[in-house]
């Protein structure tokens, strides 16, 4: 048997040109176009299928990481499991740009005549509210790739996504709006550079239970005679109702199984007659839906970035530095560092953070692949750094995670446990001892023997190294370039499973909160004649799951320029150093400005209005000729951003 043709890589950029179609169906599906924009909270992996080459029969099972039993079907038998690609290069794309990641195990639907076995159908054993998965064609080019929702033999509907002209790896999937009614699923091809004969598909990733975008709370009160009078409630949510009848001076609760309690106190009279009946106090509970995960024990210090730098756990709250905004992040918002020398969190040098064993923790997402920090080219990017002599978690510019004693030594995870695209990816370090393991989306790496003590006598800040004051020489920051969200440190080092549980519950988060409290007091009789008392009632409503990645409104030039370079139109290309520079130095200059006065101001000013036009200049002629290193939408996007910042100056 052939090995698949994408084991095969080319140079170049990847330039990546989604064309969408859809319908709006009756059951209100919506297509989704990347990964995160899934959302998803459950998922089926190929590796349980075995190693590169095994062979596949044309029917089997296959178990999510949440516990369920699926069936996928193929046209025939004899496809195989294939490791898309070996470490190095880091992905199989054909143009060395977006694509399978290194080590993912697909499906792959080629038979022994190297023909075609799709389309791939998975038949789910308890109806889901989405799916979706990455999809490449076996052969360079440019390819449609359809995914089609069903629910028994009643298709629900379809969408297309086109590949961009290399034929690189594109994603595909879909949710409904409405209801879990999802039976199966067909991910197929429909047209392609040559023969659409057969392709791989990468792990699926699901959406399991009710959609949480649409909860209603509606209450109706009668007051007519005669005096006992009948109140009713009824809350919806997805496809869950209950409601709940009360006479007066009765206390009825009704609670809805994974989604919202409710208790209620009502007592309603004739109008003309004076109420007389006293209630005791009554505790509503309304409880979060159950798919963010409890925090673990140990858990020290937590910033989720949620617009500041505030520690929810322990107060170790940080000041930002330099060039730090906030974007959307993979739970609510995040940090955004821009990769300049100065940017940072300043946490200080608090006791309950100088430890000798510890979990550290983060979601991070890449802006650039060609560098990790602020140093290049090899100078890492620092997720959480406590200073000379003290520990260092962060990333190479390989996309290998590192735990050093700063300015001492150091392990890393090795070229097989890596970031090495512009996607979240959930990574951990955990330190028992002489004991390090490394984590990438759960998958922990081989123990490292590595045993330093650290000593405690500078600050501690995140997404850079603040502290570069003596005995150190180094003067380099290593700001990340990226976004850091969710950074965590534990005070001992977190098992495999808990910190499988972090990255499953993957934009749900941890939880912050478990329960909410109404309490409502009705004092005794009173003498005149009153209307009927409020209905109490406590309803936290879930979150809304959205279909792709959106930007949180920026207030400042910086934020602007970086949503701009991490939108989902410039998802997966390399920014050309020509129009990258040129924001940068502007950025720089926009903050020299804040700080200076009067017509000097206004002349850095200007400098940076001229570089943001001709960035957006540079980036529109980078989207044109035959051979663009941007997509058209990319380039609108840095353009629109830069104009907007230099208007506002």
């Amino acid at each position: 048997m052939l090995k698949p043709f994408c084991l095969r890589r080319l140079s170049g950029l990847a330039v990546l040109i989604m064309l969408a179609t859809g319908t709006a169906w009756a059951d209100s599906l919506v297509q989704v176009t990347s990964q995160p924009g899934q959302g998803a909270n459950d998922s089926i992996s190929w590796v349980q299928l075995g190693g590169d080459q095994t062979i596949l029969p044309a029917s089997f099972s296959a178990n999510s990481a949440g516990g369920s039993s699926d069936t996928v079907t193929l046209a025939g038998a004899n496809s195989m499991a294939s490791v898309v690609c070996s470490p190095i290069p880091a992905n199989c794309s054909w143009t060395g740009g977006s694509g399978f990641t290194a080590g993912d195990s697909l499906i792959w639907t080629s038979d022994s005549g190297n023909g075609g076995n799709g389309p791939v159908t998975l038949t789910f054993s308890v109806p889901i509210v989405g799916a979706g998965a990455l999809i490449q064609a076996n052969m360079p080019g440019q390819f449609t790739a359809e995914i089609e929702a069903f629910n028994g033999t009643t298709s629900l509907g379809l969408f297309t996504v086109t590949s961009d002209i290399n034929g690189d790896a594109v994603y595909i999937g879909l949710k409904d709006q409405t209801r879990a009614n999802i039976t199966s699923v067909v991910f197929s091809l429909t047209s392609c550079a040559a023969t659409c004969s057969d392709f791989g598909i990468d792990t699926v990733y699901l959406n399991v239970g009710s959609p949480s975008s649409s909860t209603s709370t509606s209450t109706s009160t009668s007051t007519t005679p005669p005096p006992t009078t009948t109140t009713s409630a009824s809350i919806s949510t997805s496809t869950r109702t209950t409601s709940s009848t009360t006479s007066t001076s009765t206390t009825t609760t009704s609670s809805m199984t994974n989604t919202t309690s409710t208790s209620m106190t009502t007592s309603t009279t004739s109008p003309s007659t004076t109420t007389t009946t006293a209630l005791a106090p009554t505790t509503t509970s309304t409880t979060m839906p159950p798919s963010c995960t409890p925090p673990p024990s140990g858990l020290v210090s937590w910033w989720p970035g949620d617009g500041n730098a505030n520690d929810v756990q322990a107060g170790n709250n940080g000041t930002l530095q330099g060039s730090v905004g906030f974007v959307a992040g993979e739970v609510g918002q995040a940090f955004s560092f821009a990769g300049v020398d100065g940017g940072g969190v300043l946490i200080g040098n608090p006791t309950n953070l100088q430890l000798q064993d510890f979990t550290i923790d983060a979601w991070v997402r890449r802006t650039r692949l060609d560098i990790a920090g602020s140093h290049p080219p090899t100078f890492d990017g620092v997720i959480v750094n406590h200073g000379h002599d003290a520990y260092d978690f962060g990333l190479f510019p390989d996309g290998e995670i590192l735990l050093s004693q700063v300015d001492e030594s150091f392990v890393s995870s090795g070229s097989g446990l890596q970031v090495t695209d512009t996607n979240f990816h959930h990574v951990a370090v955990t330190k028992a001892g002489s004991k390090v393991v490394f984590y990438v989306d759960g998958t922990p790496g081989v123990p490292i023997t590595y045993g330093p003590v650290f000593a405690f006598t500078k600050n501690l800040s995140l997404g850079a190294r603040l502290d570069v004051s003596a005995p150190t020489a180094s003067t380099s920051t290593a700001t990340f370039a990226g976004v850091l969200d969710e950074i965590e440190i534990f005070n001992r080092a977190l098992t495999a499973g808990e910190i499988q549980a972090i990255f499953a519950a993957r934009s749900a988060g941890k939880c912050k909160g478990r329960t909410s409290t109404t309490t409502t007091t009705t004092s005794s009789p009173p003498t005149t004649t009153t209307p009927p008392p409020p209905i109490t009632t406590t309803t936290r409503v879930p979150t809304t799951s959205t279909t792709s990645t959106t930007t949180l409104p920026c207030t400042t030039a910086r934020c602007t320029l970086q949503a701009a370079l991490m939108s989902p139109a410039c998802a997966g290309q390399t920014i050309p150093a020509s129009v990258t520079g040129k924001l940068n130095t502007a950025e720089t200059l926009i903050d020299q400005a804040a700080t200076t006065a009067g017509k000097k101001a206004r002349k850095v000013r200007q400098r940076a209005r001229n570089l943001l036009r001709q960035a957006g200049a540079k980036a529109t002629r980078a989207a044109k000729g035959k051979k663009p290193k941007l997509s058209p939408a990319c380039a609108a996007a840095l353009k629109d951003a830069a104009g907007r910042v230099a208007a506002g100056l």
